[in-house]
């Protein structure tokens, strides 16, 4: 029995060289394919059988039966199990992420939970996003630290921890004791984020034997461009605390905050980290937060960022795992995986624990009117499912936020993106993002980079987390193994008639 092919029309293409961008805002889904393919999926927007489609395929290839089904599998697989391509009289039901996300299935939702030991800093950095200085008069004891974060754990599903502050090494002790607790009792993993400056042999030889990773910031390749941000000295401070954790074979990540003034030197940045033997290097933007909103500092937007970092992979193509997890990395693992986001995950997949025991719904959230409570005085698990702040910020949708974003083509990758900034700007958080063009351009971008470079983050998207909430995957991977048995039928069906065909001569 023939079977009947439809394909769902593709709501942006784009040609370069010969080859062939199409994307699927609905699904999310997207593929770079070539003349044959291009043809193929045109066939299929008005409707086709597949031994037409394997016929062209034959004949524009000279390829064996064999061959034909194993390459038509290939291509056709993916678009079939995520619903673009389908049996002509079965078209999918695409479901709003709306019905299908819940705030009932929050528990054992949260992917990760940071802790801010301190609020005192020994560093006053011009782009910090949470003003830090002095400690809080009220902050917890050690104890209390591991006490509520037994009372989070059976909540986790991803059990990833992070330290932050202030400068959490200010506490460095307390936040061997909790890592500890957390890596060995809770079986979770964690990781530390740090100006550097107080990292000693033994903080570091300590880390190295629990798996605590190590990331030190460093906003520049040089000692003027990291010193104008984060104070006199604090580029050799750094230096040397991340030689001492490198040398004790801790796990060690640089970080840099890129903006207008240090964004020249990425590539001598991400060089430096390779020549320091550290694990991996990791870029973010610049956001206006916290002490941000007065410096003068001026953000580079995402498409600059990502033309940037492909001249760069041009360049050093082998430097690619090197920066998986960096703003890059991340726009590519959202490619690859292609979720369906309802809203960033703030307060449901994310949240903070202030050094005082007040929580947040995540680390850029941490205004009072978005405070959820202090676990000093209350449960952990009444405010997880009774707060009404966290009802508020887990009702927010891309599909019904704003009219900008619900016709937007990629506004499943996107959920809106991170709330804070355009919160920190407006106090809405409804609002698109103030560089929405940039970030569609960015994505687009990405793609090409990605058919260019096939095997770029493959590896960290089959590893890494999700850190935010999305609705159940379209992906029905049931759905592609009668498309592989009748392609063989085809496949047999041909070969036979090539042999009566021989037989006769």
């Amino acid at each position: 029995m023939t079977t009947y092919l439809q394909a769902a029309r593709a709501d942006y293409t784009e040609e370069r060289k010969g080859r062939f961008l199409y994307f699927w805002g609905d699904y999310p889904h997207w593929i770079v394919t070539n003349r044959i393919g291009k043809e193929i999926l045109c066939m299929l927007v008005k409707g086709a059988a597949l031994d037409d489609i394997s016929e062209f395929y034959q004949r524009e290839t000279d390829s064996s039966p064999k061959e034909t089904a194993k390459d038509l599998e290939t291509f056709l697989g993916p678009l079939v199990q995520v619903g673009v391509v389908y049996e002509k009289e079965s078209p999918p039901v695409i479901p709003p992420v709306k019905t299908q996300f819940s705030v009932d299935t929050a528990a054992q939702n949260i992917a990760s939970v940071v802790v801010n030991p301190t609020r005192a800093c020994n560093f006053q950095c011009a782009h910090c996003y949470t003003d830090a200085k002095t400690p809080l008069p009220d902050e917890l004891s050690l104890e209390e630290m591991i006490s509520i974060l037994q009372e989070i754990a059976p909540f986790m599903r991803g059990k990833i921890l992070g330290f932050l502050g202030g400068e959490p090494l200010l506490r460095k002790e307390d936040v061997l004791k909790i890592s500890e607790y957390w890596i060995r009792k809770v079986e979770g993993s964690a990781s530390v984020s740090t100006n550097g400056s107080l990292i000693d042999s033994h903080f570091a030889r300590k880390a190295a034997s629990l798996k605590l990773a190590i990331q030190i910031s460093l906003d520049g390749a040089t000692p003027e461009t990291c010193d104008a941000v984060r104070g006199k000295g604090s580029w050799k401070k750094a230096l040397k605390g991340t030689k001492i954790s490198v040398k004790n074979k801790a796990s060690t990540w640089l970080c840099m905050v890129y903006h207008k003034g240090n964004f020249g030197e990425l590539e001598d940045f991400i060089s430096l980290g390779l020549e320091l033997g550290v694990s991996g290097v990791r870029f973010i933007p610049y956001n206006y937060l916290g002490r941000g909103m007065s410096s003068d500092l001026v953000k580079i937007m995402p498409y600059q960022m990502v033309k940037k970092v492909h001249k760069i992979l041009k360049k050093h193509p082998e430097w690619g795992d090197f920066i998986d997890q960096s703003f890059f990395g991340n726009i590519s693992v959202i490619l690859r995986s292609a979720p369906r986001y309802v809203y960033c995950g703030s307060g449901l997949s994310t949240l903070l624990i202030e050094s005082n025991g007040d929580l947040y719904p995540c680390i850029n959230l941490a205004y009072p009117e978005f405070r959820i409570g202090n676990l000093r005085e209350i449960t952990f698990e009444e405010l997880w499912f009774h707060s009404p702040i966290l009802r508020k910020i887990r009702s927010l949708c891309v599909e019904d936020a704003n009219r900008k974003c619900a016709g937007c083509l990629i506004r499943y990758l996107c959920g809106m993106g991170c709330r804070s900034e355009i919160y920190e700007l407006t106090r809405r958080l409804t609002l698109p993002v103030f560089f929405c063009e940039s970030w569609k351009k960015a994505v687009r971008e990405m793609c090409w980079i990605l058919d260019e470079f096939p095997g770029l983050h493959k590896k960290v998207t089959d590893q890494r987390q999700t850190w935010t909430a999305q609705s159940e995957s379209l992906v029905d991977e049931n759905k592609v193994q009668p498309l592989i048995d009748q392609l063989q039928v085809i496949a047999r069906e041909k070969n036979m008639k090539s042999e009566e065909s021989s037989m006769k001569k």
